[in-house]
């Protein structure tokens, strides 16, 4: 049977080590190809071809107004956000097995900021929203992806698919 797995106890820092707070949620960038159609002349059919990556952006949703988050809402002013947290790995019994260490590395700039509602014994929740210019993902310390659209980088499981394209520009 197979192992479980949860992540738990997630920080969010600004700058690599200043603590910026805990949030209730993250939402991770979606990381989606974008693909033209080509039809190679003779053939039967039309295929989809890679062209880059659909633009990311990152979500922290907090509980509560956390002023130091609320402070990085300049839409000029980059924001490098480092995502901590800790993946516990069980086995079938319920025995603790492992515990992995996640990393999400973000740099990117202020999009949105929803408020929500003020209610009595409600704390509601709050999301920044941050577009994306740089994404690093990684799983006990192995890179599961990292993608830099402005310097052409783009890894997947420790491979830089780009690296030779790169090195013929």
């Amino acid at each position: 049977m197979p192992n479980i797995e949860k992540v738990l106890n997630a920080n969010v820092y600004i700058d690599g080590n200043n603590f910026l707070g805990k949030a209730r949620e993250v939402r991770l960038p979606t990381v989606s190809v974008q693909k033209t159609e080509h039809r190679p002349l003779g053939t039967f059919a039309t295929i989809a071809l890679p062209q880059g990556i659909e633009r990311m952006e990152i979500g922290i949703i907090f509980e509560t107004f956390n002023a130091d988050a609320f402070k990085r809402t300049n839409p000029f002013s980059a924001v490098n956000l480092t995502i901590r947290a800790v993946q516990q790995e069980y086995d079938a019994h319920g025995n603790l097995v492992t515990n992995k260490q996640v990393r999400v590395y973000a740099k990117g700039s202020f999009r949105s900021a929803e408020l929500g509602n003020v209610t009595a014994q409600e704390s509601g929740t709050r999301t920044l929203t941050f577009d994306l210019n740089y994404y690093k993902l990684e799983i006990a310390g192995q890179v599961i992806h990292e993608i830099d659209p402005l310097n052409s980088i783009y890894i997947v499981n420790g491979k830089d698919l780009l690296a030779t394209a790169r090195t013929m520009l």
